[in-house]
Parts: C-alpha cells; structure tokens; sequence
C-alpha cells in the first residue's frame, strides 16, 4: 500500500473494517419505484470482516511481504524479487508500507432495499417470485423478513471483554500520545481567556472527530464548548470525561490546562479510535467545559442541562505529585468598591473623601481577621482601582477577593464578616462601599472513593504511582466542585512537575509542556479511559458509586 493512503489512519486506529460483496441477481430499478425504470440495482450479500491493523515501513518488512504475496498468487515464479538497491524500486520502497490485517470477527449481511418503504418492499417480493430466477426465492424471504420485524437487530458481533477492551484503548493512547502532545504545546503557546477558548476547542473537537466520536459544538450556549459522543451496544448510563483549556491572565497555562485538555480528549479519542463502538451499554462523552479560571462554565453547562443525563463524570488536573484524592475547598468572589470624593492632594486636601484610604484599612482589617478565621480558609484579593493620578484623592477604588472554606456555610460565614469590614473601613473613612458577591458558589468538591478507588486500580494497571501527600501544600478550588454536588464525580491530580512547584507559577507553566508533562497525559488519559469504561461494563461499580453519593455529605 503507498505509504500517503490511509496508512496514518491505520496507524491511529489499528481497528478497521473491509466489506466484501457477493452479487446474486440484478433486479430492474422500476420494481423499486416507478422512476427508476431507466436503470437496474443488484441485491448482494456483504460479508464485514472486523480486523486489527498492523503497519510497518521498514523496507526490509515491505520486501518480505512482497515476496511472500509474490509467491504465493505467482507460484510459477517468473518474478522479479524486490531488492533496496534494484534500479527499478529506486526510491519506491521509502513510498510503500506493509499492511497485515487480522480478523478479528466477520458477519454476513444480506442487502436489498431494507431501508425502503414497506410498499416498495411488498412490490419488490412479488416480482421476485414471479420471476423466481435462482436466489430470488431467498432475496424475498429475506426481505419479507424485514418486514415482519420492523426494528430487525442485526447479530452481534463477537464482543471484547473488558480486559482485551482495556488493553486495545491503552495501546491507542500510546498511538495518539504524539498526535496529542502537539496539541497539548500548541494550546500552551496560545494561551487564550475565559470564554474565548476557540482555537483550543476547534483543536480538540476536531481531533476527537477525526477518531471517530460523534461532536457537538456550542453545547449549553457557550460557543467554546463541545460534546463528544462514543456511543456503546445499547442503551445504558453516560459517562462524562470532562476537559478545561482556558489559560490564567499574564502567565497563561501556569495552571495546565493544556494537559487536562489533551488527557481527556485523549481518553475519549483513545475509545473511539481503539473500539468504534463501546462493547457496552451506554455511551462516554468528553465535555470541553470553557472558563474554569473565572467563569464557572461547568455551572453554566449544568444549567442549561448539558449534564443532564450524565450518571458520573471524572477529570484529571496537573500537579506536583499523583494523588487519586484531595480535597478542594468553596469560593465565593467579591468585589468592593470605595466612593470617596476628589479634591486636589496639595492644595485642598480636607475637601476630598480618600477612597483609598478606605480600601488599604479594609485589607488591614482582613489581615487581623485571619487570626480568628480556620486554619484551612483563605482571603486573599487584589486592588483593581486605587485612583486616577497622584496629585487627586481618589473618588472611587476597587477591588476584587477569593472567599474560600472547606464548605459552603462558612463560605457565607466569612463573607458576613467580609461585609463587616468593609463597612467598617467605609465608616472610618467617611466612604460609601458596595459589595457585590458572584451568584455562583464553587462548591467544595464531594468524595467518591468507590470511583477513586477504580481510578487507582487503573493507575497500578498502566504501573503509574501515587504519591503520598507531604503536607506542604494547601488546597485549590474548582468549579469541577459543583458538578461533584450534583453527581457522582472525581477530580484525582496527576503529577506533571517535580516536587515542590507551585501552580500558578511561571515555573509551573513551564513545566506543564515538558516530557514530564507528557508522562502526565498519557497517564491521565489511560486511567480516565479505563475507569469511564469500568463503569459502562461493571453496572454494581457505579450503583456502588451512586450509593455512595447518596449517603455522603458535601
């Protein structure tokens, strides 16, 4: 076969399928519908070989292929042998690769108009056995058949255990693992905002497509979200595999999205493209869910019912170091803004009202407070505005905080205290403050150890370690949080830098494009693929996930 037709498909998706057709009769086209009378149709048998490809290059293999194909449909010899160095293969070797085509399972399909409407159907049967020319007895029956059965299933194919279903989708990350990494490097070097992911999604979504997955684009009402679908046997529970790519403002992907994206559009990619078809009821999507760095997509995709249907849902994230479980903790984000009154900062200063002032007393206020707030929450915020120019008291400044807590409640509880600050520096300063909290809460993420538990299984199967926890960091937030409050979720980290590098640093970013940060993808996709596929083929495995759901507390 030359080397530019199909071979790189083949090399991406070793399972493939070729159909050979046997022609029995030729019917007249009028016998289907009245306009075709012009011209005649066949009905044929197809026999569909379902088979695993195996491709190689290398001149010397395509030469012994060659001669074995030579002798044995050419066994009166008269032949020329391939050599490297023959004038007339000069070059032809390097444009040739050798195709070996395993069947794995066939099945015979018999072809006539099934599809057409039950009157053409009735018409072509009662030709057929008034012609009664050999084989068209058997074409009626067959298409009386369809008929009598309106939703005919065809036979099944001999289906993979879960085991040879694992090990074909863990040989097909290795096959994409390069294909991904490009994209991996190229979403890193164009780092792109909240809601304005297009060339990652466009990336991603074609990717997935070109393996074989059924995609949807602008799912929820988010342009930069898509949905792919890997459809199973039959009906059955959907399985979601989500994936993030927005980058962080000025640092770009310090926090690494560019591997979660390309881990779970590998996981999903590696299914399509390993299996066609799950061997199992139910389906596994990958959702691109845009603008986790501030957006809260995965919210905005809940309300408009992209998870709907989903009965689990999983992702990896990038850190420094392998952990199946680790909490995240709640957010809710505030502005705060100052309104003072301007007056010239030299000549007369007692006029103004400093709305500065009133935001540098409301941080001083929030640093006393952390004496008496948990040891595991978190404030922290940046001033936006602190004034126009130097030489006037600032009218207005702004601000901008992260409340974060272990839970919900105490969310709330230090945003109470929040706004007693703030109108505590207003009141000293002789300011006016607003606060404005965002409607949307990041929910703490909510344990499920059954599927944690699975996911790590997966992990010792492709010999990936976890790593214990040392202790030396605190924890993040999500918005991956809320969907784990809605349904059986998990969020385990896979290390792709050495110990120590914290995110949302330049260094971090750095390494979220090193081999390291290969090794990461690779791991992450295999272990999400295996454990999405646990749960479509192992029913008890997600009732237990789902019970354990019900019984757990955010």
């Amino acid at each position: 076969m030359r080397a530019d037709e199909q071979v790189a498909d083949l090399k991406a998706r070793a399972p493939c399928a070729f159909e050979v057709d046997e022609v029995l009769a030729v019917i007249p086209s009028h016998w289907v519908h009245p306009e075709y009378a012009g011209s005649a149709t066949a009905y044929h048998r197809t026999v569909i070989f379902e088979c695993a490809a195996t491709v190689a290059e290398d001149p010397a293999v395509v030469m012994a292929q060659q001669q074995r194909l030579l002798a044995k449909h050419q066994p009166e010899g008269q032949y020329r042998p391939l050599k490297a160095d023959d004038p007339l293969y000069r070059g032809a070797l390097n444009q040739l690769a050798a195709i070996t085509l395993r069947i794995t399972a066939c099945r015979a399909k018999f072809k006539l108009g099934q599809n057409r409407p039950v009157a053409a159907r009735k018409r072509v049967i009662e030709e057929l056995r008034r012609r009664d020319r050999p084989n068209d007895a058997r074409a009626a029956d067959a298409l009386q058949w369809t008929i009598d059965h309106p939703s005919p299933q065809e036979p099944p194919m001999a289906g993979d255990t879960l085991d040879q279903a694992k090990t074909k989708v863990t040989d097909a990350v290795d096959r994409l693992a390069d294909d991904l990494e490009k994209i991996s490097h190229q979403i890193h070097a164009t780092p792109e905002l909240c809601f304005h992911e297009e060339q990652a999604a466009g990336w991603l979504s074609a990717f997935l497509e070109r393996q074989g997955a059924r995609v949807e684009r602008g799912v929820g009402g988010l342009p930069t979200a898509f949905r792919a679908t890997i459809e199973g046997s039959g009906p059955g529970p959907t399985i979601a595999i989500m994936a993030e790519y927005d980058a962080l403002p000025n640092i770009g992907h310090a926090c690494g999205h560019n591997v979660i994206a390309t881990a779970g559009t590998e996981a999903g990619a590696a299914i399509a493209a390993a299996l066609g078809k799950i061997p199992f009821a139910g389906r596994i999507q990958v959702i691109g869910t845009p603008a986790e760095e501030g957006g809260a997509g995965k919210v905005r995709l809940m309300e408009a019912g992209v998870f709907e249907d989903v009965a689990a849902a999983m992702m990896i994230h990038g850190r420094c170091g392998t952990q199946v479980w680790r909490p995240t903790l709640g957010i809710i984000k505030v502005k705060c803004e100052f309104f003072g009154k301007a007056s010239h900062a030299s000549s007369w200063p007692w006029s103004g009202v400093n709305a500065l002032n009133a935001m540098i007393q409301l941080f001083v206020s929030l640093d006393q407070m952390r004496q008496q707030i948990k040891p595991d929450a978190r404030i922290h915020g940046i001033i936006t505005k602190g004034g126009d120019q130097a030489n006037i008291i600032p009218e207005h400044t702004a601000s901008e905080f992260y409340l974060r807590a272990p839970s919900k409640d105490y969310c709330k509880e230090l945003l109470r205290r929040f706004e007693g600050c703030a109108q505590g520096a207003a009141t000293a300063t002789g300011c006016r403050v607003t606060v404005t909290s965002d409607p949307t809460i990041h929910d703490p993420l909510k344990a499920n150890f059954t599927m944690a538990e699975l996911f790590g299984k997966n992990l010792e199967r492709i010999d990936f370690p976890v790593d214990p926890d040392d202790g030396e960091a605190g924890y993040g937030s999500t918005d991956c949080g809320n969907v784990s409050q809605a349904l059986p979720t998990i969020h385990p980290y896979i290390r792709i830098s050495p110990d120590g590098i914290p995110g949302h640093s330049r260094e971090f970013a750095e390494w979220a494009k090193s081999p390291l940060a290969r090794a990461g993808m690779v791991a992450g996709a295999k272990a999400l693929a295996l454990t999405a596929l646990d749960l479509v083929a192992q029913p008890e495995q997600l009732r237990r996930a789902k019970e354990e759901f019900a019984k757990t507390r955010g």
